[in-house]
This record gives structure tokens, C-alpha cells and sequence, in this order.
């Protein structure tokens, strides 16, 4: 679990950022349920075809596409590899999802925590901080 990795990489477990990864993953899991109640819900709404030899069930195609492209688009498996990743090849896990930024001065900073975003442009955005925050890991995966 979640618990006894982050106890067994670092010495004070409450120190590490995982409510990014944790969010993600819910949010994630909560549409892929909506998308279960739609099809559980189009599979009741289907009645089936005459006793003449057309197919039983069938739902039309426009929204069995929807449903098909939203299930292709999920993050979970990205999020999988993510934890998988941080599981077996990272130790001293301090945070994940984590944004850094450059080239801000002390009178940016202030006016930049100020705000709900600052310049994207001069940050990296990485999946895992470990090693005590000297390692950032980003993570890739390929999806067919």
C-alpha cells in the first residue's frame, strides 16, 4: 500500500506530497464508474430486435463510441505506472505531481504564491520527487 511504502522509504511519512497522486486517481475512478452506469444503463435501455434474425442488444454506434474513446482516454493506467514505478525503483519518495519553477526572484515569489498559476513556461511539472527531492522522475507511457 500507499502507507507502508512511503514508511519504509522515508523516516517521517507525513512529510510527502501524495495528495496529487491520490486526487488524480479518484477523480479517474469516478469516471470510469459514470462510464459503467452509462453503459449498464444503455445495455437496459436496448431492447431487442424482431424474432426475424436481427441481432439482440444492440446499441447504437455513435454512443458506443463515446463510451469506448472516454475508457481509451483514461489516465489510470498512466497513474498504475506512476505508483508502479515509484513502488519498485524509487526510495526516499518526498512528492508526486510536483511543479518547479526558475528564474524567480524573491519579489516574484511573493506576488507568484499570490496567484493561482505562475508562468508555465519556466517550470517543469514531474511525477515523482525522490531521493530526499535530488532525483525527478517523469514518468511516459504509450497507449495504443
Amino acid at each position: 500500500t500507499l502507507k507502508s511504502l512511503v514508511s519504509s522509504t522515508l523516516r517521517n511519512p507525513q512529510i510527502v506530497e501524495f495528495r496529487s497522486l491520490r486526487s488524480s486517481v479518484l477523480s479517474e475512478l469516478r469516471a470510469i464508474e459514470k462510464v459503467a452506469k452509462q453503459i449498464e444503463s444503455s445495455e437496459a435501455e436496448t431492447q431487442p430486435r424482431t424474432p426475424e434474425g436481427d441481432e439482440e442488444g444492440s446499441v447504437d454506434g455513435e454512443g458506443d463510441r463515446h463510451l469506448a474513446h472516454a475508457l481509451r482516454s483514461s489516465n489510470l493506467p498512466f497513474y498504475e505506472t506512476v505508483w508502479t514505478v515509484a513502488k519498485t525503483t524509487c526510495t526516499g519518495i518526498v512528492a508526486f505531481g510536483k511543479r518547479f519553477y526558475w528564474d524567480v526572484d524573491a519579489k516574484d515569489w511573493e506576488v507568484a504564491k499570490k496567484k493561482t498559476s505562475m508562468d508555465k513556461r519556466k517550470s517543469v511539472y514531474v511525477d515523482i520527487v525522490a531521493d530526499e527531492g535530488a532525483e525527478w522522475v517523469k514518468v511516459s507511457t504509450i497507449s495504443e
